[in-house]
């Protein structure tokens, strides 16, 4: 169990990349695809669900966003 927030960034970045990958790879149908585009949109912004978004997560949302936004 991670109980410290700074701890847990570089996790959610690893597990967004590889949610991702996935997508990337594995997935055809573009609805999947737009909801992860949509993730990513709000993960890129200040604050998500209330929380600041570090800005190390933010960057990585973008990335994920722009190799996603080339199968569409």
């Amino acid at each position: 169990m991670i109980t410290a927030a700074h701890r847990a960034v570089p996790v959610r970045i690893a597990a967004l990349r590889a949610l991702g990958m996935a997508v990337y790879m594995g997935v055809e149908d573009d609805q999947i695809t737009e909801a992860i585009l949509d993730l990513c949109e709000q993960l890129a912004q200040t604050e998500y669900r209330g929380d600041k978004v570090p800005l190390s997560l933010r960057a990585a949302a973008l990335e994920v966003w722009t190799v996603l936004a080339t199968t569409i």
